[in-house]
């Protein structure tokens, strides 16, 4: 199971708005620091924490990041709470371990992990490591750093219901600072806003501000026909509609049917109507749905720019994707069989390896000199825009 989905399941047993976002920290600060908790645990566990039964090296690799990186004043409590979680799980031969061990690390302070290797103090699995060194050098430490800040949460504003400032009133109301950010009608805010009145009237959906850009660099126009080649969860598929004043249609595809219930919902939320939400696979023939002005292809991808949000994705064998470019290219060939002569195609992935990005997009150029460069926003490149955490305090994308 997904972390997000994992948590979500739990936590919501929680009465409390605080519980739930103490929870939340937990899980996800301790999944993320796994690798570093474990060589904490290291030197006080005979044969290390991996031979632990797996609720009992959570409790203790929970207890760690809690000493270590979850500071709440208290220095008993990480310890003493440990112990209880232990009790509670049926645990009860293991208190002992957890209260002796978790006694000893608390003397360990944050400096002393500087020591550790580079990919043991940044948390990632070797294969990710020496991939992201071979390509981006000595800037690897820089970008993984960037993956262990957990920045503001980017915001859409639904412009067919209301203005960016009347929603940052609404929410201001409601307790949640939401601030301006790069693009015309993205806000920036620090969590709690799902369960605003704001988000139940659909004043707004949750987007990242690198995804905000793939899909505005379409520069879809109110009447014309867009695809969106991949859309599922609909967030690239709403902003698109917005633009378009809900005028026109969007043909939305996904190859999986409840992830088009997911566009569909969202859309109906926002009170979007000009989404057509399909299930079918966009490597297939699409010919069925003519042609186009505009096609987004947001192509499934190895997801590696996403770390600070899916923190599994670190213990991930890079090389695993391998197959992935291939299908990219399909895709993006598809998307390009499909758009009008002088229509737009965006090709977008939220990963940062250039075996996916650049490749891509030059193994297309190459077959297809039709097609040219168009400028973007933001651009940092004749038709390119590169989202990288550690330098633009975003995701990569």
């Amino acid at each position: 199971m997904y972390s997000n989905l994992s948590i979500k399941n739990r936590a919501a047993v929680l009465e409390s708005a605080r519980d739930r976002s103490f929870a939340s920290a937990l899980f996800y600060g301790t999944l993320e620091r796994k690798r570093t908790l474990d060589e904490v645990l290291r030197p006080f566990l005979k044969g290390g924490s991996e031979k632990l039964d797996p609720e009992v090296r959570a409790v203790l690799e929970s207890g760690v990041y809690r000493q270590l990186f979850l500071r709440t004043g208290n220095e008993a409590a990480p310890v003493s709470d440990s112990v209880e979680i232990c009790r509670a799980l049926k645990k009860r031969s293991a208190c002992g371990l957890v209260n002796a061990v978790l006694r000893k690390t608390g003397s360990i302070n944050r400096e002393e992990i500087a020591s550790f290797q580079s990919q043991i103090r940044l948390s990632v699995c070797d294969p990710l490591y020496e991939k992201l060194t071979a390509v981006y050098g000595a800037e690897t430490e820089r970008i993984l750093e960037g993956t262990l800040i957990h920045e503001k949460d980017g915001l859409r504003v639904n412009t067919l219901r209301v203005s960016r400032e009347k929603l940052q009133s609404l929410l201001t109301v409601e307790g949640i600072t939401a601030e301006t950010a790069g693009l015309p009608d993205a806000l920036l805010v620090s969590g709690g806003y799902i369960g605003t009145e704001a988000f139940r009237r659909g004043l707004f959906h949750v987007i990242g501000i690198p995804a905000q850009t793939a899909a505005l660099a379409l520069g879809a126009k109110p009447g014309e026909r867009i695809l969106d080649l991949c859309a599922a969860p609909g967030g690239k598929t709403a902003v698109i509609a917005e633009e378009m004043h809900d005028q026109g249609e969007i043909v939305a595809l996904d190859k999986y049917a409840s992830r088009i219930r997911i566009v569909e919902q969202n859309a109906a939320r926002l009170g979007i109507s000009c989404i057509r939400a399909v299930t079918a696979d966009a490597s297939g023939d699409l010919s069925q749905y003519g042609e186009f002005d505009r096609v987004l292809c947001d192509v499934p991808c190895s997801g590696f720019g996403e770390m600070a949000k899916k923190p599994e994705l670190r213990y991930k064998d890079p090389n695993i994707s391998a197959d992935l470019p291939a299908l990219q290219l399909t895709l993006l060939e598809n998307a390009a069989s499909r758009v009008r002569k002088g229509g737009r195609v965006v090709y977008s992935t939220c990963t940062v390896f250039p075996q996916e990005n650049e490749d891509v997009v030059s193994a297309f150029k190459q077959r297809h000199p039709e097609f040219a460069p168009a400028a973007i926003l933001e651009s940092t490149g004749e038709g390119e825009r590169f989202f990288l955490p550690g330098r633009d305090g975003s995701e990569g994308f």
